[in-house]
């Protein structure tokens, strides 16, 4: 769905609510400028991936707000910092889950376990049957007639990075740097070049396509630029000094 729609329709109540209160927060704790406090829909990082991209810090203190009501009277429990260790079953079925957090080991028992870890920990531990990628025909619309089990979305590993200008934080080269940095996937159809370059592939055409990066606040560039796509901060929508030159998700493959 286009994000043009996303403040109007195409998404549970919830969910609006939930976007209602992030903006709200910069409203609140932030010195905006009046273009950007006056805006209809705030969108603190200006970014052009969505209607709204904002720090995960700003998301949390929201959330945890919004449960707060079923956290205070015992409906619901949230282990921070926890990570599974083992698994009892019963044929394919996940029985109780143990975890390791910092106050000691948990046992969660539950009639159903849903895994939203980034690699999947429970598979491993379990070895329960399962299947990845597409499965077979489901009924909906655009369903595969046929299982690919590697027809999956690439993994990338996300982090927040702030210019700072005229600073150097360049720090030594990791042991594998020029392996990575020479890195070319063997992939069907090919990518095309190098994995660690600013040349990707188009996601509908499959045509090389160049980006830039460029993080000045007012860069021009010849190519689309990676730093505007998911950045958080836009320092254009803060009060001077608030933030020098911005913050941006890398979240590329």
């Amino acid at each position: 769905m286009s994000t043009m729609w996303i403040e109007s329709h195409g998404a549970t109540r919830t969910y609006r609510i939930f976007r209602q209160l992030w903006r709200a927060h910069y409203h609140t704790h932030y010195p905006l400028v009046p273009a950007a406090a006056e805006a209809e829909y705030l969108n603190p990082g200006a970014c052009l991936v969505s209607r709204l991209c904002a720090e995960s810090a700003a998301a949390l203190i929201v959330l945890e707000s919004m449960l707060a009501r079923y956290t205070m009277s015992d409906q619901l429990r949230i282990l921070y910092h926890a990570s599974p260790t083992a698994v009892e079953v019963e044929g394919d079925r996940v029985l109780t889950v143990q975890l390791q957090t910092p106050r000691g080991l948990v046992v969660l028992k539950a009639p159903m376990f849903l895994d939203a870890t980034e690699e999947g920990a429970l598979l491993p531990l379990a070895d329960v049957e399962h299947v990845s990628g597409a499965e077979l025909d489901t009924g909906e619309l655009h369903a595969s007639p046929n299982p690919s089990p590697g027809n999956r979305q690439s993994a990338t590993w996300c982090f927040a990075i702030e210019y700072r200008e005229g600073e150097d934080h360049t720090i030594t080269r990791p042991d594998d740097y020029a392996f990575g940095a020479s890195y070319v996937p063997s992939l069907s159809p090919p990518w095309p070049g190098k994995l660690f370059s600013l040349t990707y592939t188009h996601p509908i055409t499959l045509a090389p396509r160049q980006a830039s990066f460029d993080p000045r606040p007012e860069a021009k560039t010849a190519h689309f630029n990676l730093w505007n796509y998911r950045r958080l901060i836009s320092p254009a929508n803060f009060a001077p000094g608030r933030f020098s030159g911005g913050i941006s998700l890398v979240n590329w493959p």
